[in-house]
């Protein structure tokens, strides 16, 4: 019992810490942000799952192939 409500309360802690390397924060008042759109030209979108509501609970990388990713 204890566990489960550690785990419950870490969770959000544990989950901000895992993606504040993938989502950096927003530029501050004053300043715009900077995105390189040679980066977004190399992206090609395609749905590889089916059609669902919700939320996502997981995201992932591929080891080898720094332009693939799950969600």
């Amino acid at each position: 019992m204890f566990a489960q409500r550690l785990v419950l309360r870490l969770a959000p802690l544990l989950t901000a810490l895992v993606l504040a390397p993938i989502f950096p924060a927003p530029p501050a008042a004053g300043q715009e942000a900077v995105l390189d759109s040679a980066l977004l030209a190399g992206y090609r979108w395609r749905n590889l799952g089916p059609d669902r509501g919700g939320r996502s609970i997981a995201v992932s990388g591929v080891v080898g192939r720094p332009d693939e990713a799950y969600f």
